[in-house]
């Protein structure tokens, strides 16, 4: 029996394939004007389960399931396609800014804009809650500081957030000298970061005759971030960072290795470190829990505007502190507030050739020194001498005597020649002043002792050669400037003295 079929059209299949694909396509469409007519109605059905879900999380969606029981057996009975269109699927743990915390515009206070930016975690201990009762205790120290900071503290502020860093390292200098800029410890660290001379060399803060750069405010803040960053890529943890930065990095990895020999565990509670970097992550905590929330701790802080409070001046001459602060219409006293890093009466220009001043005294400054163009700045003539220049061949070009030149230096009386690093100070020819008088003299320039006196001068201390008085009312000012810069002891700190803090720390801060 012949049961073959006759042959089927070549044409067939494509015809059949093209047939499914049209129908694909219409229900494609069909399906879409369904989609289009649901969605108001599905977004209506979600506000109040988000709601409450939000509510119920303190700020994070828990788990949003199917807004309503009636939705789904609705959307079955429309089309069974539309279930696998729509399939099931819940959203957990999705971050949620709640209303209030506006992050798309800038605060208009900067306390408000430090508390945006805490990321570190958070250290709850003991040690935490005893710091948390002794700046609490002492609410005018904490006004003093919050009153200081204001000169500084949006700079700090936005080297930290240009940095990528957590804003609580900007709280970092009420820890370290309670923003105070020439504050000095037993260590001898000097300045609003608290550089001893060593690391201050390391990460190019010059100490030199005229200028102490660990006291500069701008290069200061950089130098203290970049020390931060270094620590946080050592240590891979910013509490291990913040305490070598107190105690040393090197402190802080014997520390390790000793708990690693043990098999201990090496977050920072774990270390045994110095008892002054034991408490020091933790004072950091408990300023940043009383900045985060002061009225918990019954403490006001005074606001401080999210605006820079100062700006830079290129010099182009030296000049005199008394000068610079008349033409911008300060004191001597504000004036080296913001540029506390001059060891002398005479800002050199070679050797830091920026003024810092504050915004609205910028156009005074301008126009003043533009009409004193012809009157000179400086009271004392400046002299870059040659490496090696014979001290004889520079006090004869100025008509002076080589001990005259040695005196207005603080040169040793066995110095031949200049250097070439270092400027002199030529006093005017047959001034029988000493160096002191002409560039190291609170009394006679008028400039604060605890600003005015180098570095090195902390060091020798107030009976050293240096810093003999030659009257009763120096000696009263060496007395008062030895006492402002003489730090007290943690046990029995007064943090609501005179403005002159200088950080409490111990022995062991001088790893820095």
């Amino acid at each position: 029996m012949n049961d073959r079929r006759p042959p089927a059209c070549p044409d067939e299949p494509r015809r059949r394939r093209a047939g499914g694909s049209v129908a694909r396509a219409v229900e494609r469409v069909r399906l879409a004007v369904v989609l289009i007519a649901l969605l108001p109605g599905l977004a209506a059905a979600s506000d109040g389960p988000l709601e409450a879900a939000v509510a119920a999380d303190n700020g994070r969606v828990g788990a949003i399931e199917s807004p309503r029981t009636a939705e789904p057996a609705a959307l079955a009975d429309l089309e069974p396609a539309l279930a696998a269109v729509l399939p099931a699927a819940p959203v957990r743990d999705l971050p949620v800014v709640l209303p209030g915390r506006d992050l798309t515009t800038a605060p208009s206070s900067l306390w408000t804009r430090i508390r945006n930016g805490f990321a570190m975690p958070d250290l709850a201990t003991p040690a935490v809650r005893l710091e948390e009762d002794f700046y609490a205790n002492r609410p005018d120290h904490l006004r003093r500081v919050a009153e200081r900071s204001r000169r500084y503290l949006f700079h700090v502020v936005e080297a930290v957030e240009r940095r990528g860093m957590p804003s609580e390292l900007a709280l970092l200098p009420i820890i370290e000298s309670a923003f105070n800029p020439v504050a000095v410890s037993p260590a001898r660290a000097a300045g609003m970061w608290q550089f001893i001379p060593s690391t201050g060399q390391t990460f190019g803060l010059r100490q030199n005759w005229w200028l102490d750069g660990r006291r500069d405010i701008l290069l200061s803040t950089e130098a203290a971030l970049d020390y931060l960053q270094k620590l946080y890529d050592m240590f891979g943890s910013w509490e291990l960072a913040l305490a070598a930065y107190n105690c040393g990095e090197g402190c802080v990895q014997r520390a390790i290795a000793r708990n690693g020999m043990r098999g201990e565990r090496l977050d920072f509670s774990s270390l045994q470190l110095p008892a002054e970097t034991r408490a020091y992550v933790p004072k950091l905590q408990a300023v940043k829990n009383i900045v985060a929330n002061p009225s918990q701790f019954g403490i006001t802080l005074a606001d401080i505007p999210n605006e820079p409070f100062f700006t830079t001046v290129q010099l182009q001459q030296h000049i005199d502190v008394k000068v610079a602060a008349k033409l911008a219409g300060l004191s001597v006293d504000e004036l080296l507030a913001l540029n506390p890093a001059h060891n002398r009466t005479v800002i050199n220009a070679n050797k830091l050739p920026t003024l810092l001043l504050p915004l609205d005294r910028v156009n005074q400054f301008h126009d003043a020194l533009n009409s004193s163009a012809e009157a000179p700045l400086a009271s004392l003539r400046i002299y870059s001498p040659r490496d090696g220049e014979p001290l004889d061949a520079i006090a004869r070009r100025f008509g002076i005597t080589v001990a005259a030149l040695r005196m207005a230096n603080d040169l040793p009386p066995r110095a031949r020649a200049a250097t070439g690093d270092r400027d002199l100070v030529v006093p005017p020819a047959g001034s029988a002043l000493t160096g002191r008088a002409l560039a190291t003299s609170p009394a006679a320039a008028g400039v604060p002792a605890a600003a005015a006196a180098p570095a090195r001068q902390a060091k020798a201390g107030a009976g050293s050669r240096n810093n003999r008085p030659t009257s009763a009312q120096q000696a009263r000012g060496t007395r008062q400037a030895a006492a402002a810069q003489r730090p007290a002891s943690k046990a029995g700190a007064k943090p609501a003295g005179k403005p002159q803090v200088v950080a409490q720390r111990q022995a062991g801060s001088g790893q820095r």
